[in-house]
């Protein structure tokens, strides 16, 4: 009997360490106390870190991105059969979000289930925009590993989705046209996998066991 509990833990424990490999890290990631985290500075041509601050008005999605780490496009339901859009979390610049068990994992992909746009515009005399306060935020469910280049869509089932929550914000003079510029902070909460903890959970109970047995 106690061959087959030290048995049964070790092949909980080999799940649940499966399991961590294919989902982030849990735990709240902000920009603002993490330089890892990219959100600028705003570039054109390479596209750094930017977002859209008008298109909802015009073609029915906002868009931001911290590139290549992290990238979103939240869409108006009603332009888009009802989806609200997705988001990429990638590994650039040691994203705080993978762990060292991540070897091999280059992004995480998921869709968005709920998002909020706050924008609050201040105009001058002749309407020039003196300032833009801006706040995205929203709730996402990752489900997908991607193994390959990032934004490439090669995704792969995870072994078990992920829910998040995100927010990305922005307070000062936009530039003209679309393109507001880089965000101010971007930040991210990965709530930990149910699956992982639940088999962790597991993996105690048999050890609890064995030393009961034992005593």
């Amino acid at each position: 009997m106690k061959r087959a509990s030290v048995v049964a833990m070790v092949a909980v424990m080999v799940m649940a360490s499966g399991a961590a490999l294919a989902a982030p890290v849990g735990g709240t990631f902000d920009s603002r106390t993490d330089s890892s985290i990219v959100v600028g500075p705003y570039d054109l041509q390479t596209g750094v870190g930017g977002f859209w601050e008008d298109c909802l008005d015009s073609v029915g999605f906002f868009t931001a991105w911290g590139h290549p780490q992290w990238n979103i496009e939240a869409w108006h339901p009603d332009w888009y059969d009802g989806q609200y859009g997705y988001i990429q979390l990638g590994n650039y610049n040691n994203a705080p979000w993978f762990g060292v068990e991540a070897e091999g994992i280059t992004s995480y992909f998921g869709n968005i289930e709920g998002w909020t746009l706050d924008a609050v515009y201040t105009y001058g005399e002749n309407d020039e925009i003196l300032n833009l306060d801006l706040v995205l935020s929203g709730t996402a469910t990752l489900t997908q590993n991607n193994t390959g280049e990032y934004n490439h869509w090669n995704h792969t089932p995870m072994d078990a989705s992920v829910a998040i929550t995100f927010e990305m914000g922005f307070n000062g003079i936009p530039d003209k046209g679309y393109i507001g510029g880089a965000p101010d902070y971007f930040t991210v909460t990965v709530v930990p996998e149910p699956a992982t903890t639940g088999l962790l959970g597991l993996g105690l109970v048999a050890l609890a066991r064995r030393r009961m047995k034992r005593a």
